[in-house]
């Protein structure tokens, strides 16, 4: 994959949060909810591999399906059964 910004430095991070606000969800319950997944501009940037950590387990998921939407118009990346769990970070 060829990168669209090439960056020679680093970081000095001085807040507590993820540098991207996609990898870090409150709890597994918040990943099937559509809204949370929702930029700014409307549009979903949520791919297959995504790992993202559920605060209140302090556990990472994956995403283990390319974003569809369902014959019922609801987005794959909303239902539990699409997230595999990593393991524990504590």
């Amino acid at each position: 994959m060829e990168a669209t910004v090439s960056f020679g430095g680093n970081f000095d991070v001085q807040l507590a949060k993820p540098m991207d606000a996609r990898t870090m969800q409150k709890s597994f319950d918040a990943f099937t909810v559509e809204e949370n997944w929702r930029a700014k501009d409307g549009n979903f940037y949520i791919y297959q591999g995504i790992t993202v950590t559920a605060q209140d387990e302090a556990r990472d998921y994956v995403l283990t399906v390319a974003p569809a939407k369902d014959a019922d118009g609801v987005w794959n990346f909303c239902k539990k059964e699409s997230w595999r769990k990593k393991g524990t970070l504590l």
